[in-house]
């Protein structure tokens, strides 16, 4: 079968390669790919010297091909959405049967594409605020107010919808205040550029970008407020003054946040959103798996608002 492999010491260094079929463990399902989409991590192995070769993609949507043997999960025909490790740039993957989330009929394969590694990210750091939160309600965030730097990316713009749906108002914050207009449509009360001066306070931050920008989001917490560090679009690193945090923001907590699982279940009430027309997903582009090398090429860019999707076809 033909899939697309990723080789940081090669020239170029993605390419379409012919592989042997998925073998799957008796709690696997073949899925026939149908959609597949790009996150920035994929992009990160375009660096030479990586020393990298696999099957490029996380998360995806297609339809089960095969039912996994031990009579786990969906059966054969069903739409289901994934994310797992085993490579999606592919024409088929085997999944773990506990990773399947099924598609509601309404949902299309490139939105449950785009949707597995950011959707469970950013719902997994707002369910990590719920944790800490008891007090404040069974989310944590009813009247709270929310900062999401970096809310032009795919995890960025979930983060502002779900925070909204929870009750928060949410400032946006971005690098290019051209490319905004929709946030406010997700519900952002506003959107600020990373440059302009900030006049409020904000008890969480949702951080994709780090650096200097995170160290001017902590200035502006409340007592008791949660950031939750995500990502460092900005390759830079951060210094906090912690003993100036805990006189300004007493009981305030820091998450390094990684999401480690692949919940179904969670993949499934996302799916459930977008269903009702609650949750937009984010595709800022889409096309032919037959242009990957130009679609990594605008993620690696940052020039993808949102995310890139990969349209695999089926025989």
């Amino acid at each position: 079968m033909r899939a697309l492999q990723l080789a940081s010491d090669s020239v170029p260094m993605l390419s379409f390669v012919d592989v042997a079929e998925p073998a799957p463990q008796p709690n696997e399902a073949v899925i026939s790919v149908c959609a597949a989409s790009i996150n920035y991590g994929d992009a990160g192995y375009l660096e030479p010297g990586a020393g990298i070769v696999k099957i490029g993609g996380y998360d995806g949507s297609g339809v089960v091909l095969r039912a996994a043997v031990d009579g786990s999960g969906p059966g054969v025909g069903t739409r289901v959405a994934f994310l797992t490790p085993n490579g999606t740039w592919a024409e088929r993957c085997a999944v773990r049967s506990s990773d399947l989330a099924e598609l509601p009929a309404s949902v299309s394969f490139v939105d449950a594409a785009a949707l597995p590694a950011a959707g469970l990210t950013a719902l997994g750091a707002l369910d990590e605020v719920a944790r800490g939160s008891r007090s404040d309600g069974p989310d944590g965030l009813d009247g709270r107010h929310v900062t999401v730097l970096g809310a032009t990316s795919g995890v960025g713009q979930l983060a502002v919808q779900l925070a909204v749906l929870r009750g928060a108002s949410v400032t946006a914050v971005v690098r290019d205040l051209t490319r905004t207009e929709h946030l406010a449509e997700l519900g952002a009360s506003e959107t600020v550029g990373a440059d302009d001066e900030w006049a409020f306070g904000t008890d969480v931050v949702v951080d994709l970008v780090g650096g200097p920008l995170l160290e001017r989001a902590v200035s502006t917490l409340r007592p008791r407020a949660h950031v939750l560090a995500i990502g460092n679009a900005s390759h830079r690193a951060s210094t906090i003054d912690f003993e100036q945090l805990r006189r300004n923001a007493p009981g305030s907590r820091f998450v390094a946040y990684t999401r480690t699982d692949t919940s179904a279940p969670d993949l499934e009430r996302l799916l459930g959103l977008v269903e009702d027309g609650a949750l937009v997903v984010p595709v800022g582009w889409s096309g032919s798996w037959e242009d990957a090398a130009t679609a990594l090429q605008l993620v690696s860019e940052r020039r993808v608002v949102g995310k890139a999707v990969l349209e695999i076809p089926t025989a």
